[in-house]
């Protein structure tokens, strides 16, 4: 069988592309989990490749309002093995406010620096919320107990908060970290009007009768 240039450009084309469509984002994370306008954000992003040398690589990173574009390129070697490697992007403080990170990775072959294969990598994004700093120190925690609805036009209540014990002294504080308002709820069932308030993101204290304290956020359309 005669095998002409031409198909042999075609089949080299074909392999140079395969790493870079095949490699992977496995998961982005964030810390701290619940960052405020003081806060050093970093972006872990656990990425896996179809060749050594994964480690090779470079990264961009460019604030945009809310939107966070970052991306990373690795330059792969020859060797064909899953090679796992984790990406480290650190974004300063960022004003208060909900940000989008988007992370696009690609993968090119031979040392740096390398050009991306053919086809573009995958991509993958990740919402987070910048509360504002307050001079708080207490245990934040978003999963125990939250606002609901949120977003928020005009009532909400507090979820979760029935295993902590009531009475429970809340306040809310604006993205500027000032007190706007406080109450106290006796029980679940207890919703707080915040209709006045305009639209912005705000931190709302939690202290039950034990002195635990929390701090959730929410936004007010």
């Amino acid at each position: 069988m005669k095998i002409t240039s031409k198909f042999l450009f075609v089949l080299l084309a074909c392999c140079l592309s395969i790493p870079a469509q095949s490699q992977w984002i496995n998961s982005l994370t964030i810390s701290p989990s619940n960052p405020t306008t003081t806060d050093i954000i970093t972006i872990y992003a656990e990425c896996q490749f179809p060749s050594g040398g994964c480690s090779d690589y470079t990264s961009t990173l460019s604030v945009n309002g809310t939107d966070i574009i970052a991306s990373a390129l690795h330059c792969l070697g020859p060797l064909s093995f899953i090679c796992s490697y984790t990406d480290t992007l650190t974004i300063n403080p960022l004003p208060a406010g909900i940000y989008t990170f988007h992370f696009q990775l690609d993968a090119g072959a031979g040392p740096s620096p390398c050009t991306p294969g053919i086809f573009p990598g995958p991509n993958d994004s990740l919402i987070f919320v910048v509360s504002p700093a307050v001079g708080f120190s207490e245990f934040i925690s978003q999963d125990e107990i939250y606002v609901y609805p949120n977003p928020i036009q005009d009532i909400f209540q507090l979820r979760g908060a029935e295993k902590f014990k009531y009475p429970l002294f809340v306040q809310i504080f604006s993205p500027e970290g000032k007190l706007v308002t406080s109450t106290t709820i006796q029980d679940e069932n207890v919703t707080m009007k915040v209709r006045e308030l305009p639209a912005a993101l705000y931190q709302v204290r939690i202290t039950d009768q034990l002195s635990n304290h929390f701090i959730v956020s929410f936004i007010k359309e």
